[in-house]
Order: C-alpha cells, then structure tokens, then sequence
C-alpha cells in the first residue's frame, strides 16, 4: 500500500489454485466506534476490484451485508483492475482517503488507522465468491506524509 495524499494504493496477491470466478476480489475494510452496548461497528467502508475488474465502493456494515455508496447518494471512489496468472489473483485498485461525500472513511496523510491502534479496526483480504468466504488479514494502517 501506498499513498499520494490523495489516494490509497493497494496491490493484492493471493496464492490460487480453486476454481475462478469473476466475483471473487481483493478488498481493503475499516471499521470506527465501537458501540460497546450493541456489540457492533458504528461506522464502517469497504473498497474491492473483483475478478473481473469491477470495482466497488461499500458502507456500513450490518452484520450480514454491506450497502453501495452510490444508492445512498454517495459516489464509487473506488478504481482498479485484476488479473490471474494460474497461480495467484492479482488485485491492484486505489480508493480516494478522504471523498467527502459521506460514506467513506476520511484518512489523512500522516495517520495511524486500525489494530493495533483500537477503537477502529482495518482488514485487507480476498473474498471467495465460490466458497462464500473472506480470508483477511487484521492489520495497522500507517499513512505516509510528505516531508
């Protein structure tokens, strides 16, 4: 991952050897606030390129979905491309830090965002369409900034 003030960079490989499907992709998640008494994110944004190459900008997590950005009045920042080379998926897509238009995270160059920095949690990962799995990984978003 990388950053250019503007945009987060995001290169994703997986080791593959299943059955392709163009909705299987790459994706990065963040989720913020905790609601201690609910049990459940408050806040939460989700950007993936599938297989295919289609991109997708989400929001708000219930539990069992997330929703697109655009049905909500909110816009897709989210751009990429996948390829597979018969032994790993390639996912490269870039997501805007901060749209502003109301359903993404708002990152800022120089920030820390995710584990191991709670209340907010960050996942990059591979969703298997096939198998209806997620294989993610929990980790620290550290943003550079310029000099």
């Amino acid at each position: 991952m990388k950053n250019d003030g503007t945009w987060l960079y995001i290169l994703e490989r997986v080791k593959w050897s299943g059955e392709r499907n163009p909705l299987c992709g790459g994706n990065i998640a963040y989720f913020w606030e905790w609601d201690q008494s609910n049990e459940k994110w408050l806040y939460s944004d989700f950007g993936s390129v599938s297989d295919d190459g289609t991109p997708y900008d989400f929001y708000g997590f219930d539990g069992n979905r997330w929703y697109y950005d655009t049905d909500a009045g909110g816009h897709n920042n989210v751009k990429g491309a996948a390829s597979y080379d018969g032994a790993y998926y390639w996912f490269e897509f870039r997501k805007q830090l901060n749209s502003g238009d109301g359903y993404d995270w708002a990152f800022a160059p120089g920030g820390t965002y995710g584990y191991p920095r709670p209340p907010d949690l960050t996942q990059v990962g591979f969703w298997d369409q096939i198998e209806t799995t997620f294989y993610g990984k929990v980790v620290a978003l550290h943003l550079s900034a310029p000099d």
